[in-house]
């Protein structure tokens, strides 16, 4: 049978371990919080200013899904490429044959080359997480109640994605490779509408027409600058018309941007020794920035660049959201200084949208833009591990995940018809999840 004395041992050693918070002394559930409300270690303090910084690592799904951009190979748009009929001498001034060419005109519209796929949208459809920071500041008042505000910010996320003239094939990969011809070196986007702003370099692809035949001892020679080329390319350079049609460098480019600014007022509920639950009330604004870029390089006949010979397209679409979100929050110690909190929130967006699609190239830049309004709801949750580890400072990790119904975006962002500059947008959900970090410091 154990004696008083160690009865009193046993006691006085259990109240030593247990942390001062599950005593009641120093965790004040009605203390000042940050981001989502904690219990502080502020001893006899109970109003006051704090602060709190957080690493994020959030991702945003993104909406594009596949469609085919390009394909490998060309249009033969007049039929002045790949030509048909019988091959004639291509004959020089002295009546040399240098070269035998056909006669007559390919059908206009053919299509040269293997047409694979070269490119499509969802090669940057991809979710990605990125880091950003979360900064919150608020004041506690002596009746619990806590007014704050905070503002986080995302790192830009990029995916990119192109395609080159070495094609599947050519380097032990299976597929079609460049052709007999090296057709299927050259990349293709079937683009239409377009002014001759656009139409690309004169001298683009090798056309094996001879343009004067010699047919039955009659016909025009070739002047010296044909000769001079059929030499070089074995046959007359000629334009595939159109910046996309028959270009070498086709990228892709999807952009992502998100920031968000709110303030809160936090009241407490109900609370004990070791728990306590809380509402939340608020105001908040949202910014997210979405661009779709497709850029096009089509090299001359010998391999040079040009600013007038590139072509992007953009589609851009921006959702800002304004809106009031209300939530509840529940909060329980474990013991040595550390305890778990879920919390959620709804909440209702003014979602004011704008959509623009661009084409740029040199000193042209023809552009639609279109605005219009609609309304957001959301929701958001977050479970998180706190740790108090000093008198004034907190510790925080944890889940977070927000979802929002009804945001304008774009799942296959290129309209080819460039006289309409038009795409096709869906209200669709938005989500950002991710993990957070971070510490807080009351004054």
């Amino acid at each position: 049978m154990m004696t008083r004395t160690r009865w009193l041992g046993l006691l006085v050693g259990a109240m030593l371990l247990l942390p001062a918070a599950a005593r009641g002394q120093d965790y004040n559930v009605g203390a000042p919080s940050w981001e989502f409300p904690i219990p502080t270690m502020w001893g006899d303090k109970d109003e006051g200013y704090y602060f709190a910084a957080e690493a994020l690592f959030f991702r945003i799904n993104n909406p594009v899904r596949s469609q085919i951009l390009a394909v490998r190979g060309f249009w033969d748009t007049s039929g002045d490429i790949s030509g048909r009929g019988e091959l004639v001498d291509a004959l020089d001034a002295g009546g040399n044959v240098i070269q035998q060419l056909f006669s007559q005109n390919g059908p206009p519209g053919a299509f040269i080359g293997s047409k694979q796929a070269a490119l499509s949208s969802n090669e940057v459809g991809r979710d990605k997480f990125e880091p950003g920071f979360r900064i919150t500041g608020g004041y506690r008042f002596r009746n619990g109640i806590a007014v704050e505000g905070s503002i986080w910010y995302l790192n830009e996320v990029q995916n990119t994605a192109g395609a080159g003239i070495v094609p599947p094939g050519s380097t032990g990969f299976a597929g079609p490779g460049v052709g007999r011809n090296n057709a299927s070196s050259f990349l293709s986007a079937p683009f239409f509408n377009f002014t001759p702003d656009f139409a690309g370099p004169a001298q683009d692809v090798v056309s094996n027409i001879y343009p004067n035949p010699v047919i039955n001892g009659t016909g025009v020679p070739l002047s010296p600058a044909q000769i001079a080329l059929i030499t070089q390319f074995g046959g007359i350079p000629v334009a595939a018309y159109g910046i996309w049609n028959g270009a070498e460098d086709m990228t892709l480019e999807f952009v992502q941007r998100a920031w968000n600014a709110e303030v809160n007022c936090r009241l407490p509920v109900n609370q004990t020794d070791c728990d306590r639950t809380y509402v939340i009330a608020g105001a908040r604004v949202m910014n997210i920035w979405e661009r779709f870029s497709f850029r096009t390089v089509d090299l001359d006949i010998n391999s040079n660049p040009s600013p007038l010979n590139t072509a992007t397209y953009y589609n851009t679409w921006e959702n800002q959201l304004y809106g009031a979100q209300v939530g509840m929050g529940y909060e329980y110690y474990i013991g040595q200084g550390f305890s778990w909190s879920v919390e959620g929130r709804v909440g209702l967006f003014l979602d004011y949208r704008k959509t623009q699609i661009q084409v740029e190239r040199g000193d042209v830049d023809p552009f639609t833009e279109r605005d219009d309004v609609g309304l957001s709801p959301f929701f958001q949750g977050g479970a998180f591990v706190w740790w108090y580890p000093l008198e004034g400072v907190q510790m925080r990790a944890g889940y977070e995940f927000q979802g929002i119904f009804n945001v304008r975006r774009s799942e296959q962002p290129v309209s080819f018809d460039l006289g309409k500059l038009d795409a096709t947008y869906k209200d669709m959900f938005l989500r950002f999840d991710g993990f957070s970090a971070g510490i807080a410091f009351i004054f």
